[in-house]
Parts: structure tokens; C-alpha cells; sequence
């Protein structure tokens, strides 16, 4: 692994024309809100010019939610599209954005998929998972599924002849209480959304429900060996733990 002070001269070598997404200020990040009229100020005329007078709308009440896959920086190991590696650099997924963020003294640079092949963010265990410490994260430039080809998806499981990823989205719910037939929703907010994939051993990569029925919908022979070691081991494969758990079991075979 090479350490930090290597990563501005390998950036100018490798990135070239984009240095465009290595400014300070992202082109997107997390979503400015809308401004409008009733925001910025409403001029109500009554009468004439003389009468004229403003009324402000201050009933929205901003942004909720965070466009980052977590709060704060992560200690991270990143490899870069032409093979070099680099290692504990501080970090954050910007999921919003699809770009992985990286600190490098006071400046912050924006990555995304045709930079970065593959990065490692070392995080605490959480309920979820409450035995894996570090979570993987890899490019797919060549699936033919939008979302996932110009993002980065989460590792669950990569065995010998399967692998299941996770696509981490974040969706942007617009505020909502203006007009007469309004929600009275004050706020937008940025909301969680999975997407998980299957890789079978052909290499295609398919979209799959997190449970054991939906991979057997997609890989009967896989669904078998699913559910025989679900039976044994006495587990569901209901949650996502246990479900990489059963994975882990039968690809290792």
C-alpha cells in the first residue's frame, strides 16, 4: 500500500480531463431545496405601486436527511481504476452523488465509478452486522443496469461462484405544502433505498429480493442449496445477516 502524500501526483497522472469532479465544491452533492416565490418573497399589489407590500413564506423548514452512507469520516482503502492502491484515507460515501469522497489535508475531492475501482471503508459493527468491521465497495462500469453501473456497490458476499451486492440510493422526497390540495409536508428529505443484485457464475448480474425465495427465483440450483442449509442450521434467511451467512455456507462447498 502507498500512503497519502503519493495521491495528488498519482491524481494528475491518472485522471487527466476530470479534473472537474476534484473541486472543493461538488457539482452535485447533497441537493440544494428549490427556492421559488412563496420562499424567496411574494410582491402583492393592492391597488398601486404606492400599496405595494411583501409577505414571506417561512413554513419550509429545509433539508432532512443525509446524502452520505454514514455520518463523518471513515479510515478507508481505495483502488484506483489503473491499479494503484493507497490506504487509511479519511473518507465518506456520498450516495446522493454517487462519488466517493476523500480528505487530503483541508480539501476535500470528489471520485466517482471511472476513477475508483474498488474501496474499503473501515466501519464499527452495527446490529445489522454486529461481526463485520469493514464493508466493500466496488464499481460495475460494464452491468447493464444504470443505477449500478455508475455506482458503487456494496460487497455482501463474493464467493468462488456467487456474489450478492448491494446498491445503496438515496431517494429525494421534494417538499409538498403549497396549493390547496398540499400534503403539508414542509421539508424535503433525502430517504434510504436498497437495491440488491445477484452474481451468478456466468458473471450476469441480476436484481434480487434479499430473502431466500427471491434467490431461488432467480437460481433454482443456488435456492436449493440455500434451503437445505437454512433447514440445518435451523435459520431463516430473513435478514440480511443471515442470508450472507447461508451464502457463505453453501459457495464455500
Amino acid at each position: 500500500m502507498q500512503v497519502l502524500r503519493f495521491l495528488p501526483v498519482l491524481l494528475v497522472a491518472c485522471l487527466g480531463g476530470t479534473s472537474a469532479l476534484a473541486q472543493k465544491t461538488p457539482s452535485a452533492t447533497a441537493p440544494a431545496p428549490e427556492r421559488n416565490m412563496n420562499n424567496s418573497g411574494l410582491i402583492a399589489n393592492i391597488g398601486n405601486e404606492q400599496n405595494a407590500f411583501y409577505t414571506f413564506d417561512t413554513r419550509y423548514e429545509g433539508l432532512k436527511g443525509t446524502p452520505y452512507l454514514v455520518s463523518g469520516w471513515r479510515p478507508a482503502d481505495l483502488t484506483l481504476s489503473d491499479g494503484r492502491a493507497f490506504s487509511d484515507i479519511p473518507a465518506r460515501f456520498d450516495v446522493y452523488s454517487k462519488r466517493l469522497v476523500i480528505k487530503q489535508n483541508k480539501d476535500s475531492v470528489w471520485l466517482d465509478q471511472r476513477m475508483v475501482r474498488e474501496f474499503v471503508l473501515h466501519d464499527s459493527p452495527s446490529p445489522a452486522m454486529p461481526t463485520r468491521t469493514d464493508r466493500r465497495f466496488r464499481a460495475f462500469p460494464d452491468a447493464t443496469d444504470a443505477e449500478l453501473r455508475t455506482s458503487f456497490a456494496e460487497l455482501l458476499h463474493e464467493g468462488p461462484q456467487y456474489a450478492l451486492l448491494k446498491l445503496p440510493r438515496k431517494k429525494l422526497v421534494k417538499a409538498n405544502y403549497q396549493g390547496p390540495y398540499a400534503a403539508d409536508r414542509r421539508f424535503d428529505e433525502l430517504i434510504d433505498r436498497e437495491t440488491y443484485y445477484l452474481r451468478r457464475p456466468d458473471g450476469t448480474l441480476v436484481e434480487v429480493k434479499p430473502n431466500l425465495k427471491g434467490l431461488t427465483a432467480v437460481d433454482a440450483a443456488l435456492g436449493q442449496k440455500l434451503q437445505a442449509e437454512a433447514a440445518r442450521s435451523k435459520a431463516s434467511g430473513k435478514s440480511e445477516a443471515e442470508l450472507v451467512a447461508l451464502l457463505q455456507a453453501v459457495d464455500a462447498k
